[in-house]
């Protein structure tokens, strides 16, 4: 339990750690454009709160379509080892007939799951340590399902492995359609966030236009809009959300990745 708290910990940290860098970055380098074109400093600060938010909405999309993209391999290993194991054989020879004879895109999850399991850890150890490297709720419960089966002994392993891969195909194509219909959604929603900031600095490229935002009713203006900007990026983020799976075989001690 406590190497799955840890690992589990370890990458939910670094996903949010990413996406806050890539925000900070961005909103950084964007403001230190702005302040270059128009300097006045409460522009540059509203434009490092848009670039920020955007950037981070944008880490997030990616972040979540790596686990669409990641738990579309997870059907094809199964099968394969549900193949595999149908003659005979045992679970590590399955996944290094699937090192052999995989397709591209899954032999080296493949590679790095043989060795994980050739090691001389113990069996929740291995299921752990295998979770990252599937990173997905499908690959989560097919580890889980060998953890079990592994304990029980159960003969109709193999039949499980077949249903669970038919059910992974259904729900993938799911959230394929759902993924998509949200990118449209959130492109426009991040083109309304942006535009009229992009308008904003081309317009402070004039001294008079820029001088004009450095009063007391031209920073009030500024700040204004930034709150109604970010208000209205939130309500269509909070009305476009997709709900995500919940990885249940992934959470320890409230920490969910």
């Amino acid at each position: 339990m406590a190497l799955k708290s840890v690992a589990l910990k370890s990458v939910a940290l670094k996903s949010t750690a990413r996406n806050r860098l890539v925000s900070l970055v961005v909103g950084l380098a964007a403001a230190a454009g702005s302040f270059a074109l128009a300097r006045v400093p409460l522009i540059a600060l509203c434009v490092f709160v848009v670039a920020g938010s955007l950037a981070f909405t944008v880490s997030q999309a990616r972040q979540a379509s790596r686990e669409v993209t990641d738990g579309e391999s997870v059907p094809q290993i199964v099968d394969s080892i549900s193949t595999s194991i149908a003659s005979g054989v045992s679970l590590i020879e399955a996944f290094d007939n699937l090192v052999a004879e995989g397709q591209p895109a899954i032999r080296a999850k493949a590679e790095r799951l043989l060795a994980i399991f050739e090691s001389d850890a113990s069996l929740e150890e291995k299921v752990a340590r295998s979770k990252p490297v599937l990173n997905s709720r499908e690959g989560d419960l097919f580890l889980e399902l060998v953890l079990i089966a592994s304990r029980r002994g159960d003969d109709a392993f193999t039949d499980a492995l077949n249903e669970l891969a038919d059910a992974f195909r259904n729900q993938q194509s799911l959230n394929r359609e759902l993924v998509a219909r949200q990118g449209w959604v959130m492109a426009t929603a991040r083109l309304g966030l942006a535009s009229p900031w992009v308008v904003l600095l081309l317009l402070s490229v004039r001294p008079e236009s820029a001088s004009a935002f450095q009063t007391q009713i031209g920073a009030a203006v500024l700040l204004i809009g930034l709150a109604l900007s970010f208000a209205a990026q939130r309500l269509i983020v909070a009305g476009s959300r997709v709900p995500r799976v919940v990885r249940q075989f992934a959470q320890q001690d409230g920490v969910r990745v």
